[in-house]
């Protein structure tokens, strides 16, 4: 615009300083107001370059929700779980269970598939040879079950009587013992009354001897009953009653027992 105001002024001869200085605003005005602001408002936006980053650094996001699902014949047979309390599981009870998982669709897949190859697509042999062997594995889970429970069983009754043995052997020998040992002693002689006449070698105080002592009120009275001698005295003429606490309860309840 500038230009063009000078082309004007030499063009026409327009030589009068008012009318110069006048041209000259004009044009400036315009350039600096108009055409440069527009220019301002008209520019591009810059733009920020991202890095490419190579599409072999970035891992996968896997797709949870359209992946397949792992076949059912992959999947590992779940053994009958047997419980103590639980009812015998008889013969019947096992064949009406495996015909109920092949009727409520409930099948194991790997057996079902054997199955059904062994009867060659015929799909109502496949059900009874399916229903025959789902019976012959959870008979099978029975037996195992019952003889892991009886492992059990056995390793708990064996650490019982080591026990049992342990603690004899301290308090015949005439070793203190400890409550613990006491009622594992009493305990025991529900099923062995013999442990009820046992003595320490040193003082000669019985286990009722040591029930009186320690308080051991409902322990006391088992012995009774499993046939402890609440007469018997140990090395000093003492019986039970004289070793129980006459003031400090339970000692005269346990007075009363051993009279």
């Amino acid at each position: 615009m500038l230009v063009w105001m000078i082309y004007l002024v030499g063009e026409f001869n327009l030589t009068s300083p008012l009318v110069a200085v006048f041209i000259f605003g004009f044009a400036t005005a315009f350039e600096f107001g108009i055409v440069r602001q527009v220019g301002k408002r008209g520019a591009p936006a810059a733009v920020h370059v991202v890095p490419s980053v190579p599409a072999s650094t970035v891992a996968p996001i896997p797709d949870t929700v359209n992946a397949p699902a792992t076949p059912l014949a992959e999947r590992a047979r779940a053994p009958v779980a047997v419980s103590r309390s639980a009812p015998e599981l008889t013969e019947d009870v096992l064949w009406t269970t495996a015909l109920a998982e092949l009727e409520e669709g409930r099948r194991q897949s790997a057996t079902w598939a054997r199955s059904f190859a062994a009867a060659d697509g015929d799909e109502a042999k496949a059900k009874a040879a399916y229903v025959r062997e789902r019976a012959h594995q959870m008979q099978e889970d029975v037996a195992a079950a019952k003889q892991a429970a009886a492992a059990e069983q056995e390793a708990i009754t064996k650490a019982a009587e080591r026990r049992v043995a342990e603690a004899t052997k301290r308090f015949t020998e005439g070793n203190r013992i400890t409550q613990d040992e006491i009622m594992i002693l009493v305990n025991a002689s529900r099923k062995n009354p013999s442990l009820t006449s046992l003595t320490d070698r040193i003082r000669g105080n019985t286990l009722l001897h040591l029930c009186a002592r320690y308080g051991l009120h409902e322990e006391a009275l088992t012995l009774l009953g499993n046939g402890s001698n609440p007469n018997a005295g140990n090395g000093n003429g003492e019986r039970p009653f004289d070793l129980a606490p006459p003031d400090t309860p339970p000692g005269p309840a346990l007075r009363n027992l051993l009279k």
